[in-house]
């Protein structure tokens, strides 16, 4: 399955609460699609090598892995904000803190398996 997918899938609690992104701007998690990648480079002389990879939102409890993921994970932490300055925070919360209740790999505090892609790129000579 592509990572995007896998991203898309996880967050989807946080893309209801977000408004849509200008006609000329792409979501960021567009990034984790190999082929979107390839599109962005196609033509530039550029080799792209791809490679799946896992990090783990390791956090104390479900509230501590909120705050963590949104204020360190660009796209989500940019969505606080703006939902912060609008008053709809309190559902993201909500939704984020249930989402990370599901996800949650153990019982003594949170930890979530989040897969990422690796994009390496080298210009051809």
């Amino acid at each position: 399955m592509d990572p995007h997918e896998v991203v898309l899938r996880r967050v989807d609690e946080a893309e209801l609460l977000t408004e849509p992104a200008p006609d000329f701007a792409d979501p960021p998690l567009l990034w984790g699609s190999e082929a979107y990648v390839r599109e962005l480079f196609e033509g530039t002389g550029v080799d792209l090598e791809f490679r799946p990879a896992e990090v783990i939102l390791n956090a104390p409890s479900e509230a501590g892995a909120v705050e963590l993921y949104t204020t360190t994970f660009g796209p989500v932490a940019a969505t606080r904000q703006a939902t912060e300055a609008d008053g709809r925070w309190p559902a993201l919360r909500d939704a984020l803190t249930s989402f990370f209740e599901r996800h949650n790999t153990r019982v003594d505090r949170l930890a979530w398996p989040a897969e990422y892609l690796v994009v390496t790129g080298r210009k051809r000579r």
